[in-house]
């Protein structure tokens, strides 16, 4: 959908789906033509048993989108775990991306960070969900931990509206296990090598799972990154900060830089 050069979004998970992106990024669609799908073995996009599914298997299907559908260069957008693929689909074919943005990139984890915010903020049952992790076996139980958690990865309360948007039914068991067993054999920093892409780290200051200093990790890595962090989002600034989200994001587009570029540790 849209008008211009193509602006591919990857969702995160593992396992979810593009839907959790619509409408909130809809009106780039008059700058950039929008490409939405779900990773293989997400949502409705299906996949065969013969199929492993992981970080370097989902870059290739992006390439192999832009194949597809006859472009030869694109911007990408990835978001939480779909940064990595993002991040993988560059690197392996340099000449074919163009901006990458990556909006709450998975770093280093700080447990205890992570346990004081469901203790200062949690239900009892999200609580015991975090001190007692169960892993999922279904397609069902997976989508019961998510739908028990979301509300824990939006900053403001008039948010938690919209987290009910974002529930659903079931998600896919075997893209999570598989994709997050990836991220141990898939050499990322050899990608922040190779990736020659005009580059922007996204995250939000009040993010449980991504903290803003995740971004900061990955631009050591990446010193020509630009970052931006927002001051009242969680997991999902594009939904928490929508207006002054598409005004960074139109201004990277655009070759200006992010709006205004700010500290993640600051």
């Amino acid at each position: 959908m849209g008008r211009g050069p193509p602006l591919v979004f990857l969702h995160g998970g593992p396992g979810l789906d593009h839907r959790y992106f619509r409408p909130w990024v809809d009106s780039l669609a008059d700058v950039r033509t929008l490409v939405f799908f779900d990773m293989r073995g997400c949502g409705a996009s299906p996949s065969t048993t013969e199929r492993a599914l992981g970080v370097d298997e989902w870059a290739d299907d992006v390439l192999s989108v832009l194949d597809v559908l006859g472009y030869e260069r694109a911007d990408l957008i990835g978001h939480s775990f779909g940064a990595c693929v993002a991040l993988q689909a560059a690197a392996m074919a340099t000449e074919r991306v163009s901006r990458l943005l990556l909006i709450a990139p998975p770093g280093s984890a700080n447990d205890s960070d992570r346990l004081a915010h469901v203790l200062a903020r949690g239900t009892p049952e999200q609580i015991k969900s975090f001190l007692n992790p169960k892993s999922p076996v279904t397609d069902q139980e997976l989508a019961h931990q998510w739908n028990c958690m979301l509300p824990l990865y939006f900053a403001q309360e008039q948010a938690l509206e919209v987290a009910e948007r974002l529930r659903r039914d079931q998600l896919s068991v075997r893209a999570f296990h598989e994709g997050l067993a990836s991220l141990q054999t898939t050499n990322l920093r050899e990608s922040f090598r190779a990736v020659r892409s005009r580059l922007l780290l996204c995250s939000g200051r009040e993010d449980w799972l991504s903290r803003p200093e995740a971004s900061h990790d990955w631009r050591s890595l990446l010193p020509e990154a630009e970052t931006f962090v927002f001051e009242r989002s969680g997991h999902f600034p594009f939904i928490e900060e929508n207006a002054l989200f598409l005004q960074v994001v139109r201004s990277f587009l655009s070759g200006h830089g992010s709006a205004q570029q700010r500290n993640p540790s600051s």
